[in-house]
């Protein structure tokens, strides 16, 4: 393996790694599971413990920890499909500020936002 990749695999093998799942019950090494009944207090214990940016993806995960989240990283694929799933639960709103605005070479269009 060349040296960067071998940097990266170690970096990424040091790297905390979490899967929010109900239904998982082996994961990889260094690889924690977390059950949907203690998302929000383990997310709120590695909000405080870890100095950096901490991520999560998918609509129904976001939409359970939607308090927890400071930002909103929203991609924009140049695609439409006329389905999919709400950004939020029924029914929310949340007020947002934008903070960041780029256009990618592939279309892509990257937002992100802020509590308001």
């Amino acid at each position: 393996m060349p040296a960067l990749e071998r940097e990266f695999a170690q970096l990424y093998k040091e790297t905390p790694r979490y899967v929010f799942s109900d239904t998982l019950q082996t994961v990889p090494e260094g690889v924690t599971i977390v059950r949907r009944k203690d998302a929000v207090s383990v997310v709120t214990r590695l909000k405080q413990e870890i100095d950096g940016t901490f991520q999560l993806g998918g609509p129904e995960l976001a939409a359970s920890l939607l308090d927890l989240i400071d930002e909103f990283w929203v991609y924009a694929f140049p695609v439409i499909i006329g389905r999919g799933r709400p950004f939020l639960p029924v029914g929310r709103e949340l007020r947002l500020r934008l903070a960041e605005h780029r256009s990618l070479a592939s279309g892509i269009v990257f937002r992100r936002y802020v509590r308001t």
